[in-house]
C-alpha cells in the first residue's frame, strides 16, 4: 500500500466525507436523466463508510507503539503475537472489527445517540461500491452520511485528544 500512513488515513477520511456530502446533491451531469435522483447516492454512502474506516485505521496506527503506517501496525501485531485476524485484505474494511481492535466498541455503544449512529455505520460494506442498483433513497443516504460524520469525528477526537475516565473528550 502506497498511502497507508497515519496522515494519509486522516486526510483521506476528511476528503471522503466532503465527497460524500457533495454526492448527496443532485448531479449536474445529465440532471434530467432517469437515474439522476439516485445515481450518486451509492457513492455517497460508500465514501461515508470509507471515511469511518480511515478514522479507525488512523486511530489504531496512532495507538500502536513505534508505528506510523498500517503496514507497520500489521507487522508489529504479528511480531508481538497480537495476531491480526481480519486486518488484512478485504476483511480489513470491517468497521466493527476495526472498532474492536481499536478498543472503541464500548465507547461507541455507551451513549444512546452515538450508539444509534454507530449501528447505522456498522452496516456499511466495502462491497457496496460494486452493487449495480441503487438501494437507498436520498433521505437514507443523508442519514448514513450524517451518521458517518458523527462517528468519524468521535473517533478523530479520541485520536487527537484521548479519552478521559468519564469517556468524554477534553
Amino acid at each position: 500500500m502506497e498511502y497507508d500512513g497515519l496522515t494519509d488515513f486522516i486526510k483521506a477520511g476528511r476528503r471522503h466525507l466532503a465527497d460524500a456530502r457533495e454526492l448527496l446533491e443532485m448531479p449536474t451531469y445529465r440532471p434530467s436523466a432517469p437515474d439522476a435522483g439516485h445515481r450518486h447516492l451509492r457513492a455517497a454512502i460508500y465514501l461515508a463508510g470509507y471515511a469511518v474506516e480511515c478514522a479507525l485505521k488512523a486511530y489504531i496506527i496512532s495507538r500502536t507503539a513505534r508505528c506510523s503506517s498500517w503496514r507497520e501496525v500489521l507487522a508489529y501485531r504479528s511480531e508481538t503475537g497480537a495476531a491480526a485476524p481480519g486486518l488484512r485484505g478485504a476483511e480489513s474494511h470491517n468497521l466493527r472489527r476495526l472498532a474492536a481492535v481499536a478498543g472503541l466498541l464500548s465507547g461507541l455503544q455507551a451513549d444512546p445517540p452515538l450508539r444509534d449512529q454507530w449501528m447505522a455505520c456498522r452496516k456499511w460494506d466495502v462491497n457496496w461500491r460494486y452493487h449495480p442498483q441503487h438501494f437507498a433513497g436520498r433521505s437514507d443516504a443523508r442519514d448514513m452520511v450524517d451518521a458517518a460524520v458523527m462517528i468519524h469525528d468521535w473517533v478523530e477526537d479520541r485520536r487527537r485528544y484521548g479519552d478521559r475516565e468519564d469517556g468524554k473528550t477534553p
